[in-house]
């Protein structure tokens, strides 16, 4: 089993002025959804990063963070199936991170708490 970390964008790699970026092996799953790939690869390739992204499955206009939470959940018990075992998340939205931890307890979910984005609204940094 190949031992890796999971990052969500915003939030964590998409915070102004920084954010935590993934290593090489590393994969980000996101609650953002197919609709807005190509402003999240443009958003990525402009931090210099191009780890495999998976994108959630969700309507854009029914993304919430339960759908997002559960699209996590079940992209990292998806990983593991096929020889991935992600040991570290790194989330902003507590109640995602909840999700996460629930239906994955071996995850350490590691929430960044701050105050420079809302973690409810994407819409308002990139």
């Amino acid at each position: 089993m190949k031992k890796i970390n999971g990052f969500d964008v915003d939030g964590v790699i998409n915070i102004p002025d920084g954010g935590v970026y993934p290593g090489p092996r590393d994969v980000i799953i996101t609650g953002r959804c197919r609709e807005e790939s190509l402003r999240t690869k443009e958003l990525l390739n402009s931090k210099g990063i191009d780890n495999q992204v998976f994108l959630s499955s969700s309507d854009i206009n029914n993304k919430t963070d339960i759908t997002s939470g559960n699209h996590k959940a079940d992209t990292i018990l998806y990983l593991k199936t096929i020889g991935f075992e992600v040991m570290n998340f790194f989330e902003d939205n507590v109640n995602q991170a909840t999700i996460i931890k629930t239906k994955c307890p071996w995850v350490n979910v590691i929430i960044l708490t701050h105050d420079l984005v809302d973690s409810t609204d994407d819409t308002n940094y990139i």
